[in-house]
Parts: structure tokens; C-alpha cells; sequence
């Protein structure tokens, strides 16, 4: 979930988007989205489960701004209405 916080310290979200090529624990990562009660965490991580097709059961964000799927990538992007994401970064061949 840190990497999904503080997305510069782990190279960015292929990085991250990589780890969903593995058996995830599903229950784990939302408690520890939960636990860190971070909207910009459980949003990004909503995303990638919709994305690689991960089931988990996540809220809906609440509030109507939107944030970037990469903040250390250039703010322009494809808008994904679900999350309230700016999908600013080419996941293709990820999956």
C-alpha cells in the first residue's frame, strides 16, 4: 500500500502494475487500503483491480476531484469516471 502512497519511492505504477501479474491476496490488500484510510490509495488500487481484473470489494470515491494514477508521470490522460482517476500512464502488456 506505501507504494501506492508515495508512488516515487517504488518507480512509479508499472512497477506497481507489475506485482498484479502474481496470486494476490485480495482480503489483505483492502484491509491495508482500508487500514490506511488514503482515498488516493484506495482509488489507485480500485483502478488496477478493475484494470488486471482483480476482484476485490473496494468504496467508491466520494468526492468529485480527480487524481493521477502516477503523480510522478505528466498530468494528461484518459479519465476513468469509476475511480476519479487520470490514467496517465500505458499499462498495455502488463497484463
Amino acid at each position: 500500500m506505501d507504494c501506492l502512497d508515495k508512488l516515487r519511492y517504488c518507480g512509479g505504477t508499472i512497477e506497481v502494475a507489475k506485482a498484479f501479474r502474481e496470486e494476490l491476496g485480495t482480503e489483505k490488500l483492502r484491509e491495508y487500503a482500508l487500514r490506511m484510510n488514503n482515498s488516493a490509495v484506495i482509488r489507485r488500487l480500485g483502478y488496477l483491480c478493475d484494470y488486471f481484473g482483480v476482484n476485490i470489494e473496494l468504496p467508491k470515491p466520494k468526492t468529485r476531484n480527480y487524481i493521477l494514477l502516477d503523480p510522478t508521470m505528466p498530468g494528461e490522460g484518459n479519465v476513468d469516471s469509476k475511480w476519479r482517476v487520470i490514467v496517465n500512464v500505458e499499462l498495455e502488456g502488463l497484463e
